[in-house]
């Protein structure tokens, strides 16, 4: 990782308004947690490329997951909801709605609009945590077997074929959420291990960390709090899209902020952030 940034600060010197690098460069900045660098390095790629939708909706998340502030986002995407384009749109709106509890406000953002045909399983998955806690039951398992067919599918395909890139184990973890949600523990727990063994962080400093944060949230819907903090402590140690503010803000961690790990997790991830590396 300090390899990757210093790199970038030399390839942002040689080409300082190449928008391309600057938007490279913030990936890196933000998989160790310097949200603030991260969100600077966005903007001046904004500069360069303002219509740029990819950039702005980079510039939401990061805001929304990364730094924390709920109500910055949703008014960076009230601006101009337009722009994003039907399906992204829907998708925005739904994600800054779970962060604000608004669980009815998103599943009427999401419900009936268009999927992106690069996000199948984003839209089920999201559609089905707003039911399960908008106290929806009916709606959870119709959304939850809606994502299970999905996955169900790509695994299928995927176990068929060339998987380089392992991208059975995001399916697994997916799957995982969608066994969880309708009431089969057992096979979620099931799912969750097999994402784990096919992708551990060892192997993509990248893209396991995503990975497994999902499989630990599909372990809390399960009821499985101690398989989730094995891999949250984990998490917390690496460079990755778990922070402090989502650990504080995402609904899907409200079922262990009593627990008494909870506390110094939290202040693992906030040590990681100001340490400057991402890890402790």
């Amino acid at each position: 990782w300090e390899e990757s940034i210093e790199l970038s600060e030399r390839a942002r010197a040689l080409d300082a308004r190449n928008p391309e690098i600057m938007a490279r460069y913030k990936e890196t900045l933000a998989a160790v947690r310097r949200y603030e660098e991260a969100e600077r390095t966005l903007d001046q790629s904004l500069v360069l490329m303002p219509s740029d939708v990819g950039l702005r909706i980079e510039k939401i998340f990061l805001v929304l997951e990364g730094v924390g502030d709920v109500a910055r986002a949703r008014q960076l995407f009230d601006v101009s909801p337009d722009a994003f384009g039907p399906a992204a749109q829907a998708r925005l709106s739904g994600q800054i709605s779970l962060y604000e509890r608004d669980y009815e406000g998103g599943i009427a953002a999401l419900e009936g609009k268009p999927v992106d045909p690069d996000g199948t399983r984003d839209t089920p998955a999201l559609l089905a945590l707003l039911s399960h806690w908008a106290g929806r039951a009916p709606e959870t398992r119709v959304w939850a077997d809606s994502l299970k067919r999905v996955t169900d599918r790509e695994i299928a395909e995927l176990e068929a074929g060339v998987d380089p890139f392992v991208q059975r184990a995001e399916s697994y973890a997916f799957r995982g959420i969608a066994h969880a949600l309708s009431g089969r523990p057992s096979e979620a727990l099931r799912d969750g291990r097999r994402a784990l063994e096919l992708l551990p962080l060892s192997r993509d400093a990248v893209d396991a960390p995503v990975i497994h944060q999902r499989v630990a949230i599909a372990f809390l819907l399960a009821g499985d709090r101690d398989g989730a903090f094995r891999i949250l402590n984990r998490l917390a140690t690496v460079p990755g899209p778990l922070s402090s503010a989502s650990l504080r803000l995402d609904p899907a961690f409200d079922s262990i902020r009593g627990d008494p790990r909870y506390a110094p997790l939290l202040r693992s991830l906030q040590e990681a952030e100001r340490s400057g590396t991402g890890t402790l």
